[in-house]
């Protein structure tokens, strides 16, 4: 009864309130601990055909077609996507964790992400997180509230971008308050779902940053090398140059 309990707690926002939090309070000691195994995670932003005129955007982005292989890789050798829902309920011994697996993020929220990225996830049976910015919902570019509804039905996970995608290192603690905590807010108020992971925008943080997202989120991926520790989860970096078998050689080295 617990476990079940447990697993609604954190795949949905919504629970009893008269249930006994103090039953799962291990949940709340993860934040403390190093990671039971370091998760590997691969970044994608925009999915499109882009030239490389616009070198920037260009560099920010990877092709459908070369996301097709890689998604069809995986499968072929047995790679399983999984969600850091995934991996909360592997540290919390609820689940096992699968022989080789992987962590597909896309950053920003962009509308390549549901025109793109969710048919060829629901083609091969692989899911993926998407990193939302809260106020880039609905603008041009990016994804309505609607879209990132159909993320989640089909077994995605969506993370905090912030608010406004601003580099933290440069706010002070009332902005970087308002940027993660309400972003949190926000995203559970709107999809009704438990937000448990944060994503630096840029990659830039600070020590107030990191007190900040300690105490409202279990995990955060940084852009840093190997690390331990549940908020500076490293990631594989992918551009227009990388080919599918390089990255999938990658995330299957010991």
């Amino acid at each position: 009864m617990i476990y079940t309990t447990l697993i609604l707690f954190v795949l949905n926002f919504h629970i009893p309130s008269c249930f006994d939090y103090s039953k799962i309070s291990n949940i709340e000691s993860l934040k403390n601990q190093k990671l039971l195994y370091q998760p590997k995670t691969v970044m994608f932003h925009n999915i499109d055909d882009v030239g490389k005129s616009t070198w920037l955007w260009y560099e920010l982005t990877y092709s459908p077609g070369k996301l097709k292989d890689f998604l069809y890789f995986l499968k072929k050798n047995n790679v399983k996507t999984l969600t850091f829902k995934d991996v909360m309920l592997i540290e919390l011994w609820i689940e096992k964790k699968p022989k080789k697996w992987v962590i597909l993020t896309f950053d920003d929220g962009y509308e390549s992400m549901y025109t793109k990225v969710l048919p060829l996830l629901k083609k091969y049976n692989q899911k993926a997180v998407f990193f939302i910015i809260v106020n880039k919902i609905w603008k041009k570019w990016y994804m309505t509230k609607e879209q990132i509804k159909e993320l989640l039905k089909n077994w995605n996970e969506i993370w905090s971008h912030t608010m406004n995608h601003r580099p933290l290192s440069g706010l002070d603690y009332k902005n970087q308050f308002y940027e993660i905590v309400n972003s949190k807010k926000e995203l559970e108020k709107m999809f009704k779902t438990r937000i448990i992971s944060f994503c630096f925008p840029s990659g830039k943080y600070n020590k107030t940053t990191l007190n900040i997202v300690s105490k409202y989120y279990f995990y955060a991926r940084s852009v840093n090398t190997y690390s331990k520790w549940r908020y500076q989860i490293w990631t594989i970096r992918t551009n227009p140059s990388f080919l599918p078998y390089k990255l999938l050689k990658e995330i299957t080295k010991k």
